[in-house]
């Protein structure tokens, strides 16, 4: 079994679980078979892409949250930081020891703020840890992250 494997499975039993579903129920919703649900969560097949869809449909969350992002060791997120350097433009500041980025773009600015603030609120214990969790499986709202795609 790969990591990417595990890492979809995982993704869609979290937001399966979330939804309050059981894999005879997701199976139920979407039509996949609930042996061959099971089978990917246990990281053991891969959705192909159209049932993927029907999964994350099914589940109310974006399929780039179920199959995104693919990165699985520390050089992966450096890559990805690269990626988002070309895309976007970072700026990176080494404060007492400590590397901090920022991204030159307002839009996704604006919603790492957003998650900044939730995750103050958690760290504060005003919201609880699944609500927390909850937040970040539905962030950013499906049509705006559709619309930023342009």
């Amino acid at each position: 079994m790969s990591d990417e494997l595990l890492l979809v499975g995982n993704r869609i039993k979290r937001a399966r679980i979330f939804r309050g579903y059981t894999q005879k129920k997701l199976a139920d919703l979407t039509g996949i078979h609930e042996v061959l649900i099971r089978r990917y969560e246990y990281g053991d097949r891969n959705p192909k892409p159209d049932q993927l869809q029907k999964i994350a449909t099914a589940l109310d969350v974006d399929i780039a949250w179920l199959k995104e992002p693919k990165i699985i060791t520390k050089n992966d997120f450096l890559f990805s930081l690269f990626e988002v350097e070309h895309k976007w433009g970072i700026e990176l500041r080494n404060e007492n020891g400590k590397i901090y980025i920022a991204v030159n773009d307002a839009v996704i600015n604006n919603k790492l703020e957003t998650w900044a603030k939730e995750k103050e609120a958690y760290e504060k214990d005003y919201i609880s840890k699944d609500d927390y969790e909850a937040w970040k499986l539905t962030y950013p709202p499906k049509i705006e992250f559709n619309d930023e795609k342009k």
